[in-house]
């Protein structure tokens, strides 16, 4: 298993190893209990909400601008 991003792969995102969203192919995944709700997306390290940076991916991390993790979690 690799401990970088990959941005063709997918991944459960955790905040405090509570899953929030999910990050399908650099799709950003909101709304529980289905995330079918699309509310951002990563290009190039870098997780956008339309144009706006909200934070950057470090290894299987997003690391927003106020400073929050929320981990990377690969999916099987």
């Amino acid at each position: 298993m690799t401990k970088q991003f990959d941005p063709q792969a997918s991944y459960d995102v955790e905040f405090q190893q509570m899953k929030v969203a999910e990050l399908v192919k650099g799709v950003f995944y909101e709304i529980p209990p289905k995330f079918e709700e699309k509310n951002g997306r990563v290009i190039d390290g870098l997780y956008m909400i339309g144009d706006q940076v909200i934070g950057r991916i470090d290894g299987l991390a997003i690391i927003r601008a106020d400073g929050s993790r929320f981990d990377l979690v690969p999916k099987a």
